[in-house]
C-alpha cells in the first residue's frame, strides 16, 4: 500500500526506484513476446534500465522478443493491466504472449511452451522481493556439489552479463558489465533471513582474483559442520556497483557412516523401567499378569466366578480367618510390595509364577490371621487393565452367614407387612358392607 501512487497521471515520469517490492506477470496468448511499460504509448518508462534487465533475462530462458519502446513496439494498447500495476500500484509488472497460436493444443503447450516459460516464472519469483534491484545484480548460473575425502566441494558459475546480454542482435545492457566482487554460500538459511551465528562461507575464484564480470568460484565445506540429512545451500553474488543478484538454491543429502561406539542403552529396543511387582521373570508377560496391591491386605472373601473376568476385587473391611491350604504346592505365589500413601490395585503385564512360593513379605499393618491362601485363578487370563477374579475358600465365611441371617430377617418383615395389609383390606371391606 505504501508504494501506491497518490496521483498516477502526474507521477508517470517519476521512477519508482530500486527499493520497491512485488512482481506482477500478465500472461496472454499468442506471439512469443515479453512486454512491459509503457504499453499505451511508444515511450520508455522512468525505470527502463531495470525493466530492460528483467525482460532481457526472461528472454534468456524462452528466447522471446521484447515488445517495448526501443525494440519491437507492435501497437499501443489501451487499458493495459501491466501499465496500471506499474503506474498506480507501484510494482514491477511484466507480460507474456505465449506460444504460436491463439488456441494451442495441449501437446504443444506441455512439450514446447511450458518448459521454457516455467523457468521464466521461476526467475520472476526469485527477484520478487526487490525486482528492480536484484535484476541489475549478477546471476548464479550453476551450482555443483561433490564429495571428496570427507569434504563437500561447492563450485558455482556467476556472471553479471551472460543473461542480460543474451538478446540476439542487441547491444549489451549497461547493467551487465560490472566485475564480480563477492560470492557467499549460506547453509539452510536464505540470505535475506541470515542472522549472526548462522553458517555461511565466502567462495574464492578459481583463477585467484575477482577481476571479471564472469567468475567460477569454489569453497570446501567440512562434513563435520553438517548433520546427517537434507540441507539447502543458497548462493548469492554481488557486483562492483554493490548490486546483489538473485539467489540460487540447491538441496543436498548428507549421509554419515555409523560408528560402533559403545552405548549405555540398546538401540534395537526401547528402555523399559522395572516395576517392583514380581520376584521372577515371565516368559510371556502379555498373558500372565500379576496382582499387585499397595493397600494393606484385608480379608479376602469368596467371589463367584463370572462368565467373563470383568469384576473388581474389593478388600473386605471385616477380618475373616482362613484355613491353611491342604495342598500348598498348587498355590500360585502372591507378591506384595511395600504400601504407599495412595493405595491402588493395578494390573501390570509382568509376572505370575505358578511354582510353590511362600508369601515373601506382608506389610506391617496387615492382619496376622492371614497366613496362607489357596488361590484358584481362571484359566482365561485377562489382558492388562482387566481384573483377576480370585476364589479364596470353599467354606462360607462369617460375613456370608450374617448376610444370610439379614436376608431371612428381611423376608420375615416383608411377610408380616403383607399380612397386615391383607387384614386391613378385609377390615375395610367389612366396615363398608355394614
Amino acid at each position: 500500500e505504501s508504494q501506491r501512487r497518490s496521483d498516477p497521471e502526474k507521477q508517470m515520469d517519476e521512477a519508482l526506484g530500486d527499493d520497491i517490492m512485488g512482481m506482477y506477470v500478465d500472461i496472454h496468448s499468442t506471439g512469443e513476446y515479453i512486454y512491459y511499460p509503457w504499453g499505451h504509448r511508444d515511450q520508455t518508462s522512468p525505470d527502463d534500465d531495470a525493466y530492460q534487465a528483467i525482460a532481457r533475462k526472461m528472454s534468456y530462458y524462452n528466447e522471446y522478443d521484447l515488445w517495448a519502446s526501443g525494440f519491437d513496439f507492435v501497437y499501443p494498447v489501451s487499458g493495459d493491466s501491466s501499465d496500471y500495476m506499474y503506474a498506480v500500484m507501484g510494482v514491477s509488472s511484466m507480460g507474456l504472449e505465449l506460444g504460436f497460436n491463439f488456441y494451442e493444443s495441449c501437446d504443444t503447450f506441455e512439450k514446447d511452451i511450458l518448459p521454457s516459460n516455467l523457468d521464466v516464472l521461476l526467475y520472476a519469483a526469485s527477484i520478487a522481493g526487490r525486482p528492480f534491484s536484484l535484476a541489475k545484480g549478477p546471476d548464479v548460473l550453476d551450482v555443483i556439489v561433490v564429495k571428496v575425502d570427507g569434504e563437500l566441494i561447492v563450485t558455482a558459475e556467476v556472471s553479471d552479463g551472460v543473461m542480460v546480454n543474451s538478446l540476439n542482435g542487441e547491444p549489451d545492457h549497461l547493467t551487465g558489465d560490472q566485475d564480480i566482487v563477492k560470492v557467499v554460500v549460506y547453509l539452510d538459511v536464505h540470505p535475506d533471513d541470515f542472522q549472526e551465528g548462522e553458517l555461511s562461507w565466502e567462495m574464492s575464484p578459481l583463477d585467484g582474483e575477482f577481476d571479471s564480470s564472469e567468475e567460477v568460484v569454489e569453497v570446501s565445506l567440512s562434513m563435520r559442520d553438517l548433520s546427517a540429512g537434507r540441507h539447502v545451500l543458497h548462493v548469492q553474488a554481488i557486483d562492483f556497483d554493490g548490486y546483489l543478484g538473485p539467489v540460487k538454491s540447491v538441496s543436498i543429502e548428507v549421509e554419515k557412516e555409523e560408528t560402533n561406539s559403545p552405548s549405555n542403552y540398546p538401540t534395537s529396543a526401547p528402555l523399559i523401567t522395572a516395576l517392583p511387582t514380581s520376584t521372577s521373570q515371565s516368559p510371556n508377560p502379555t498373558i500372565s499378569p500379576t496382582l499387585t496391591t499397595t493397600e494393606p491386605i484385608g480379608n479376602l472373601t469368596e467371589a463367584a466366578p463370572p462368565s467373563k473376568p470383568n469384576t473388581t476385587l474389593e478388600p473386605s473391611s471385616h477380618p475373616t480367618t482362613t484355613s491353611p491350604s491342604p495342598n500348598p504346592s498348587q498355590s500360585p505365589s502372591l507378591t506384595t510390595p511395600s504400601p504407599t500413601l495412595h493405595p491402588k490395585i493395578t494390573s501390570f503385564p509382568t509376572t505370575l509364577s505358578t511354582a510353590t512360593t511362600p508369601i515373601t513379605s506382608i506389610p506391617s499393618n496387615t492382619p496376622t490371621n492371614v497366613v496362607s491362601s489357596s488361590l484358584s485363578l481362571s484359566t482365561d487370563f485377562p489382558t492388562a487393565g482387566q481384573t483377576v477374579p480370585i476364589n479364596v475358600s470353599s467354606q462360607p465365611t462369617t460375613t456370608e452367614a450374617e448376610d444370610i441371617r439379614n436376608k431371612n430377617s428381611s423376608s420375615a418383615v416383608v411377610s408380616g407387612l403383607r399380612l397386615m395389609m391383607m387384614s386391613a383390606c378385609v377390615l375395610t371391606s367389612w366396615m363398608l358392607y355394614n
